[in-house]
């Protein structure tokens, strides 16, 4: 079972989202976002109380670019 995300950690993702989230929630769905808002949301999501760790799943998509996001 994943840990309720924080109310605090769900409004950093918001601000985050471009233009909505698929899904705010645990596990977190942030569409196509730059690799610059990937790392702010994972910044957010291992800032959050209840976050013993974060896996980041990038899937190949037009709009962006995987391998920035690794880096």
């Amino acid at each position: 079972q994943l840990a309720p995300l924080a109310d605090r950690t769900i409004a950093q993702l918001q601000t985050l989202a471009n233009p909505e989230p698929l899904h705010l929630s645990n596990p977190v769905d942030l569409g196509a976002v730059s690799p610059d808002t990937w790392g702010k949301a994972l910044q957010a999501l291992l800032q959050d109380p209840d976050t013993d760790g974060v896996l980041a799943i990038v899937t190949p998509q037009f709009q962006l670019d995987p391998t920035a996001v690794a880096e």
